[in-house]
């Protein structure tokens, strides 16, 4: 995570020991009359939103343009701070609506990023699939899947297929891992996913 700035540093200087709500309007008023430089580092904003944690959302949405582009997942993990479920999707979505996030993220990224929101995984990576690194292997599948089950695999999937993010060449028994956790699904998964399939499925060693 990048160093605070001098420009940074002079926001806070003007944020004074103001707090919560009138912290974030002297903040506000100082981005209407566009006063704050563009180039912001996590370091920075982390520093302008000591003393109104509860506003983390709320400054990261009218922020977020400020930031460098290119945040990785340290950064964005850096950014939502302590908070949970769908205030931390939140901050994620304007972050990503900002395109300030990179681009070529790894499954383990994605994972930490969704880490303290769980139950938004679905959403997150239909959000973030295409930030992902291409070629997931069917290990990738399934660690992006978590603990979801049933048509909620299915729908990780589906974004994951949507993206274009999935290897070519699976094996039958990488559909068959995939398809663990939701075998309900097992006709809509191949339907998805057979022309990922290697060829000549009756060949030996297949």
């Amino acid at each position: 995570v990048a160093a605070q700035t001098d420009a940074g540093g002079q926001v806070v200087a003007l944020l004074g020991g103001a707090s919560g709500a009138e912290r974030y309007r002297i903040l506000h008023n100082l981005n209407a009359a566009n006063r704050i430089a563009s180039g912001l580092t996590v370091a920075d904003l982390n520093a302008i939103i000591s003393g109104m944690e509860d506003q983390r959302a709320k400054v990261i949405s009218l922020m977020a343009r400020k930031l460098r582009p290119n945040l990785s997942a340290a950064d964005v993990v850096a950014l939502s701070g302590d908070t949970r479920g769908s205030t931390r999707y939140t901050i994620l979505h304007n972050l990503n609506a900002a395109d300030r996030i990179a681009s070529g993220l790894t499954v383990a990224d994605l994972n930490a990023i969704i880490a303290g929101m769980e139950d938004q995984r679905t959403k997150v990576i239909s959000l973030m699939a295409r930030k992902l690194q291409p070629n997931l292997s069917a290990a990738d599948v399934v660690a992006l899947s978590g603990d979801t089950r049933g048509s909620t695999r299915y729908t990780i999937l589906h974004n994951l297929n949507a993206a274009n993010r999935i290897a070519s060449d699976l094996t039958v028994a990488d559909l068959n891992a995939i398809i663990a956790g939701m075998e309900d699904q097992r006709a809509q998964v191949v339907r998805l996913l057979a022309s990922k399939l290697q060829p000549d499925l009756a060949s030996p060693g297949v």
